[in-house]
């Protein structure tokens, strides 16, 4: 087994042979061979076939088409998945900019109000937001 090792290493190096044209041509004999029958026909010969090699083999022979690379499976979509319960190292973009909320003051009055809100929610309370059928309404809980 060894020498046969040996002398494929020996093909491929004066450019003869390499273990991916064996691959392609016994699937070019054999259209409908299944990777475990090509792994063990390449053995044979003295080469040694990964699952990689049986893909690329199958891209180059048109039998299936490859996607660009860097995309996944998931309609392009590239995420980092964390654990559950584990924090952000920083919050989204998007999520930073919802957090900053514009409140509208046109007099004391409405600054007094906004004021009885917050003040309201560093006690602990509950502000709901509710709507009158005319106008939207914030009301301490």
């Amino acid at each position: 087994m060894a020498a046969r090792k040996e002398q494929a290493y020996k093909q491929t190096a004066q450019g003869q042979q390499s273990a991916m044209d064996v691959l392609v041509a016994y699937m070019k004999r054999n259209p409908k061979a299944v990777y475990a029958d090509a792994q063990a026909a390449c053995l044979e010969a003295g080469y040694k076939v990964y699952p990689i090699m049986w893909g690329r083999a199958q891209v180059m022979l048109g039998r299936v088409t490859a996607r660009p690379k860097g995309t996944r499976s998931a309609a392009g979509v590239t995420t980092v998945k964390r654990s559950p319960g584990r924090p952000r190292r920083e919050p989204l973009a998007s999520e930073a900019g919802e957090r900053r909320v514009v409140l509208p003051i046109s007099g004391p009055d409405d600054l007094a109000t906004w004021q009885r809100i917050i003040e309201g929610l560093n006690e602990g309370r509950k502000v709901a937001l509710q709507y009158d059928g005319q106008n939207w309404l914030l009301a301490m809980l």
